[in-house]
């Protein structure tokens, strides 16, 4: 078919750039969940069968992922999904932590009894998952989804009871840099920094709950950096 040829009212051209901002979308989600994890190789042909389409969105849709760098390409061997260095992981957290930190404090003052409720089940999740993992009673795969699903509806709902678009966008792209799952690969080899983690999620929402802005605001900002260190560290001691 020629490109730009029209067929049933809709340019061939037009139908590409649908689908590859679907693929796009589709990759960036697999990113910032850990499904995609940091350093995985995008092979177009399967990456074409999963999406159902040609090689030519795939490609426009990896160099969308490139030019917004969460993708790089290498010489002679194709595209990944790119792995930030320590810099940029120290550099990404400290502005994630002051992000979130904003967005915990805003929810401590509007936070809905709806959305307390909410924050508090998450926790719960939370907390039953990593209780699992530690207690071997359940696969690290199966463990890592429990675990990214409670730690992003706990994080989720701070940002929504936070209502502050302009917040929730920066820190949806900072997520694809950085994805919460890349703590995950950390501290699932060490039980107590995860019983650490349930901690500082439990301080979050009790900061939230009581409705201090600053507590709540501190106890992110703790909670985040420590994950950057945990992440900095793994990072570094495979350099």
């Amino acid at each position: 078919m020629a490109e730009g040829a029209v067929v049933d009212g809709v340019r061939a051209d037009e139908e590409t750039v649908g689908a590859a901002d679907r693929i796009a979308a589709g990759l960036r989600r697999k990113v910032a969940s850990g499904e995609l994890p940091l350093g995985s190789w995008l092979r177009q042909s399967a990456i074409a069968e999963e999406f159902g389409t040609s090689r030519t969105p795939v490609r426009e849709a990896i160099q969308a992922l490139t030019a917004t760098g969460v993708a790089e390409l290498i010489p002679n061997r194709g595209a990944r999904i790119r792995v930030p260095t320590v810099r940029e992981i120290q550099d990404g957290y400290r502005v994630r932590a002051e992000l979130e930190g904003l967005a915990a404090s805003i929810a401590a003052r509007y936070a809905t009894q709806h959305q307390i409720e909410q924050l508090r089940e998450a926790e719960r999740l939370f907390e039953t998952a990593v209780a699992d993992v530690v207690a071997g009673e359940e696969g690290l795969e199966e463990g890592r989804q429990r675990w990214t699903r409670a730690n992003d509806r706990f994080h989720d709902i701070i940002l929504d009871a936070a209502r502050n678009r302009t917040l929730s966008a920066a820190l949806e792209w900072l997520h694809l840099t950085l994805p919460r799952n890349l703590t995950w690969n950390e501290l699932s080899r060490d039980p107590r920094l995860m019983q650490t983690n349930v901690a500082q999620h439990s301080a979050i929402r009790e900061a939230i709950e009581r409705g201090d802005a600053g507590a709540a605001r501190e106890a992110v900002i703790a909670h985040v950096m420590s994950s950057a260190e945990v992440v900095s560290i793994g990072l570094g001691d495979q350099s």
